[in-house]
């Protein structure tokens, strides 16, 4: 269930915090893919975007990992957003004995643009606490 929420590119706006646009821009193969996304941003900061290279991987033991990797220049930058420049990440789903599903998701960033410290701080903060806690819900 983990890995069809995470491979469901077009519907990251419903679980993602702050995402308002999600979508497949190519699939490589089963294992790669290439996505757009947009993070909506407090008024007056300029709304960012993000192309990521996705690479799935499935290991014996169940555990699925998908590899990110910011591709800047993949589609030509849109008006009204900031290029998300660099950008590498992991989710990762390991199945634990009891039948639950460890979910680690980590990111590393440079937003681009200029931001004040107040929104590079609860970005860094917020969104992956609220992707996390509504990915939960939709799964349970």
């Amino acid at each position: 269930d983990v890995l069809t929420l995470l491979r469901n590119f077009d519907a990251y706006t419903k679980w993602m915090y702050k995402c308002s646009e999600s979508k497949l821009l190519k699939r490589v193969s089963d294992t790669e893919y290439y996505v757009y996304t947009v993070t909506d941003a407090p008024w007056p900061v300029t709304d960012r975007d993000l192309i990521s290279k996705v690479n799935a991987e499935k290991k014996p033991d169940g555990t699925i990992t998908l590899k990110l990797t910011g591709v800047k220049d993949f589609i030509p930058e849109k008006p009204g957003k900031v290029r998300v420049p660099r950008f590498s990440g992991i989710w990762q789903a390991s199945p634990k004995p009891n039948g639950t599903v460890e979910v680690l998701y980590q990111l590393e960033s440079d937003p681009g643009g200029s931001l004040p410290d107040w929104v590079a701080n609860a970005t860094a903060t917020d969104i992956p606490f609220f992707t996390l806690s509504e990915m939960k819900k939709l799964l349970e």
